[in-house]
This record gives structure tokens, C-alpha cells and sequence, in this order.
């Protein structure tokens, strides 16, 4: 039987091959496989990969016609054999005990759904992100799911519980994993959570977040939030979902925004938010956030963008 599948979606990422290919082969567990799905690469990727799939039996590779990391995704769904699946992005990469520590916990509770703690890295530096608020590591609450992560790459998940409910990630668009891994607990998910950091997630300057310059792609941003309103409005988790949606637009996606002067999209955001959440300077996730988080939230809620560079000048870049 094999144990985990992992899936990398890859698209032009020769630079980091070989490290993140390099973690997943030095994994501690048995009967795992790795599948290398080449999305139309046209650097050198095709040929490293090549050279892995020849010289590495857990190695299997798959190419197709360029169509963005979800269709890469979905596509290694179908291909997958494994009981648990695991998304490794091409640029990232993974502690050697990864994959066994993940495995033997989902194991032990039965989970559908297990994560754990992971690093940034940046070209001079690796940092610890937090650690997850979690009353009982082995039954994880559809609330304290909601306040962790977002990101599909330090999870794995049951194959069953995908199939299941039809679960793909929606294709075409960036911001999928805002939208669809928090979506999961719309179908009851038993959630384990292993308080260990063995995940490292790579800021890279390739990366479509963090391009020079602006894209449509951006704007994917509402459309996250109107899937992610519309799966969790049956659930009793409503301070959580306005919490979210308030992080990630007003805070996040608005810095974004303000970076490359696209004013007229935090006016939008702006907008939604006295429409469909005007009280959300109560909610009790976002008094815990810092001084500088929650006066730049007020400052884009408020459109006042002349005092946003005054602020920036007092307190350095943001």
C-alpha cells in the first residue's frame, strides 16, 4: 500500500529542483510516491525531472500543457495512489521526517486532514511562523482550522475524504487556497494538528504574489472571498469567516494593492466590507492583531491614503 502521494506542480522552477526534489527523496517513511507534474515548463525543469524520474523508483513524472499550479494539482489527484496526500510546491521543501510524523498522526486519530508548523525562508534568513491555538491536537474544532493556515503544502490529507466530496481546486485563478482548503470544513473533516515545524515555505521573487509588476491575477482576491461567503454561510463559525475575510482584504490584499497603486481596488475593498462587514473592528480575532495591522485595516477602510504615506514614512516600509 502505498502511504502518501506527493504531488509538485512545476512550471519553470529549475532554480529550486533539485533542493525540494533532494527533500522528498530523503524522507523517512516507506511506501510513499512522488509525482512531478511538468505544467509546460520551457526552462530546464523537463530535463531535471527527467533525470530524477530515470534514477529514482519512488519518482514518477507527468507533463502537460501549461495550465497554472490548481490544474497541475488536480491533475495529480488523479493520477495519486496513495491513502493521504501531500502538496509540496516546486520551490519549497520538506524535513526528512516530514512525511512520517504526518502520516503516523492523521493515522492514529483516523484524520481526513493533518498539519502541522512551518518556517519561512527568505534569501537571509529562516523564521519560525506561529504556532497554532489548539485546545486538543488530536480533534482539531472547525474554528481553530479557520485561525490557522490557508496554504495546502504543510497538510496532508485523506484521498478518501477528497474524493469523497468531490474536492479539486478551482482552476484559472490564484487565491485558490484561501477559498478551497478553508472550505474543507463545510464536510466535517476529522482535523489532527502536529505541533512541529517541518515545512519550509520559500519567498521567492518568482513567486505570482510577489512580482514587479501588478497583475490581473490580484483581483482574483473577491472572487475568493465571495466562494469562501458562500461554502461557510451554513456553519457556526461566523466571527471566524469575518475574521478571515477581513485579514486577507482589508490587511493583505489591500497592502498589495497599495504597493503597486491600484487604489480603485482597495476603494472596492473598501466598499465590500461597509457592505457586508462594517462592524468588523469588533470581532475578537481582530483586536488581537497588532497596532500596526489594525491602523492600516482603519486606513484602507477608510480611503485615507495620504495619511497610509504618512505612515509608511514614520514607521519604514510596509
Amino acid at each position: 500500500m502505498i502511504k502518501v502521494s506527493v504531488i509538485v506542480p512545476i512550471y519553470n522552477a529549475e532554480k529550486y529542483l533539485e533542493r525540494t526534489i533532494g527533500s522528498l527523496l530523503s524522507q523517512t517513511i516507506d511506501n510513499y510516491e512522488i509525482l512531478l507534474i511538468n505544467d509546460g515548463s520551457t526552462d530546464g525543469s523537463k530535463e531535471i525531472i527527467k533525470y530524477y524520474e530515470e534514477n529514482y523508483d519512488k519518482v514518477i513524472s507527468f507533463s502537460k500543457e501549461n495550465g497554472g499550479q490548481s490544474s497541475a494539482r488536480n491533475y495529480g489527484i488523479s493520477k495519486a495512489k496513495g491513502k493521504y496526500l501531500a502538496f509540496i510546491d516546486a520551490d519549497d521543501y520538506i524535513d526528512n521526517s516530514f512525511l512520517e510524523k504526518m502520516y503516523n498522526k492523521a493515522i492514529q486519530n483516523d484524520a481526513d486532514i493533518c498539519f502541522c508548523n512551518y518556517y519561512h525562508v527568505y534569501e537571509d534568513k529562516i523564521e519560525k511562523d506561529r504556532e497554532y491555538q489548539v485546545k486538543d491536537l488530536n480533534n482539531v474544532t472547525k474554528k481553530e482550522y479557520l485561525l490557522a493556515d490557508p496554504s495546502p503544502c504543510n497538510k496532508i490529507y485523506k484521498k478518501d475524504f477528497l474524493d469523497k466530496n468531490n474536492f479539486k481546486f478551482e482552476e484559472g485563478r490564484i487565491y485558490e487556497d484561501l477559498s478551497h482548503i478553508f472550505s474543507l470544513v463545510k464536510y466535517n473533516p476529522k482535523i489532527s494538528y502536529l505541533n512541529e515545524y517541518l515545512f519550509y515555505y520559500v519567498h521567492s521573487s518568482e513567486s505570482t504574489m510577489r512580482k514587479s509588476k501588478y497583475t490581473k491575477k490580484y483581483e482574483d482576491i473577491f472572487g475568493a472571498v465571495e466562494y469562501l461567503n458562500k461554502k461557510l454561510s451554513n456553519i457556526d463559525c461566523t466571527d471566524e469567516v469575518e475574521y478571515i475575510i477581513t485579514y486577507h482584504l482589508l490587511y493583505l490584499a489591500a497592502l498589495n494593492f497599495y504597493k503597486y497603486n491600484k487604489l480603485d481596488m482597495i476603494d472596492k475593498i473598501s466598499d465590500f466590507m461597509k457592505k457586508n462587514y462594517n462592524k468588523f473592528y469588533k470581532n475578537k480575532y481582530y483586536k488581537k492583531l497588532s497596532l500596526r495591522e489594525k491602523t492600516l485595516c482603519y486606513l484602507f477602510y477608510k480611503k485615507q491614503y495620504k495619511i497610509v504615506r504618512i505612515f509608511q514614512k514614520l514607521k519604514g516600509s510596509i
